[in-house]
């Protein structure tokens, strides 16, 4: 759109154009500009030096009267569409950092692989191929006609041997036979001395799916004694024969043989006695050393009726019955049989005094279940 504006320094040939969209139109009477508004001599539109319009004051008056925005007023860097990304251009890594990662994450790989191959192979060994007799042991034979149990506990550095009520700790030792067959020799002893010195062929076989299984062959009579092939005792095969796995012949004697099955670590066996008492005076541990051999056992009574009197390197467990100053203890063999006893006690104050009729014991109240315990040289 185009139209005449009246100036003195314009002719009437001359025109000035606006912008199409231009929503406001110049008056061409200057009495219709207020006084105020009507330019003044600094700020006329036209340059009276020259006859073509100021650019300046064009310019000043399309940038006044141009609408910010597009035609809704809205602000174009509100909108999302055109608003400019930046090109964020991602770090170079160089060669060598790359190769120094691939050198550092090699070796961790095949540190991981190695780990993972080797807690396989332990995996598979331990479940399939493992032949040692470390771990708990156990036989147990019961038929109407006679009962026997016995168990074995190897452990890295030591043996405990359970038999009925009765824990003996020793050492043992492997070695092979003349014969290439394995042979474990155990060895009790009490008080420092050695009271039993016994030897077994001995073979792990099985697996953890199946079972494991320990077949000791008793050489020296240490469960059940061997037979001399030459002497006919019938009755005495039998009875054996009624307790052992089975037997071997070797040298004209005649070996038992006992299969040993993996077990928890057991407990000793007790029997309980029936309407047993507990007199609280007696309940807790007491120990007595013995003056000349500088050892000495405690006795240990529990709330719930059992008893165990450890001596050393042998511990006894059973039941008791206690009342007015009399008690009663048991004590199971392996054979299934209990063993009964009866002794008389005192308390006064932390000493216990126990007569067994054929000797006498004072003990003194302790914490310690192995007070006795000393150093063996």
């Amino acid at each position: 759109m185009s139209e005449k504006r009246p100036n003195d320094a314009l002719t009437e040939t001359e025109e000035t154009t606006l912008p199409d969209d231009e929503s406001a139109v110049l008056p061409t009477d200057p009495s219709m500009v207020p006084e105020n508004d009507f330019p003044t001599d600094d700020a006329r539109l036209i340059n009276d030096s020259d006859d073509e319009p100021n650019d300046d004051v064009m310019d000043e008056v399309t940038d006044d009267d141009e609408p910010y925005g597009d035609e809704t007023g809205t602000d174009p860097d509100d909108n999302p569409d055109t608003d400019i990304v930046p090109d964020i251009q991602e770090p170079d890594v160089s060669d060598a950092s790359v190769k120094r990662r691939s050198r550092i994450r090699a070796p961790l790989v095949i540190a991981a692989i190695l780990l993972l191959v080797t807690a396989l192979f332990f995996g598979v060994w331990m479940c399939f191929f493992n032949q040692t007799i470390i771990g708990s042991w156990s036989f147990t034979h019961n038929t109407p006609e006679s009962e026997f149990h016995t168990t074995f506990t190897f452990h890295e550095d030591r043996v405990d041997f359970y038999l009925g009520g009765t824990t003996y700790t020793g050492k043992y030792f492997l070695s092979k036979s003349t014969n290439d067959k394995n042979i474990v020799q155990i060895i009790l002893t009490r008080c420092g001395t050695q009271v039993l010195d016994t030897k077994f062929y001995y073979e792990v076989s099985g697996n953890l799916f199946t079972g494991r299984t320990l077949t000791m062959t008793d050489l020296e009579g240490f469960l059940l004694p061997p037979d001399n092939l030459d002497t006919k005792n019938e009755e005495a095969l039998a009875e054996k024969q009624k307790i052992a796995s089975r037997y071997t012949e070797e040298n004209d004697t005649r070996f038992y043989v006992f299969d040993f099955q993996t077990t928890n670590p057991p407990s000793p066996i007790v029997k309980k006695i029936e309407n047993a008492t507990q007199d609280k005076q007696l309940l807790g541990i007491w120990y007595e050393e013995n003056e000349l051999s500088g050892y000495g056992d405690t006795f240990t009574f529990h709330d719930d009726g059992t008893y165990d009197i450890i001596y050393e390197d042998i511990r006894y467990t059973g039941c008791y019955s206690a009342k007015d100053g009399s008690c009663t203890y048991n004590l199971s063999d392996n054979y299934g049989g209990v063993n009964e006893q009866t002794f008389q006690y005192k308390v006064e104050g932390d000493t216990l005094k126990l007569d067994f009729g054929s000797f006498q014991s004072t003990l003194k109240k302790t914490n310690n279940p192995y007070a006795f315990k000393k150093d063996i040289k």
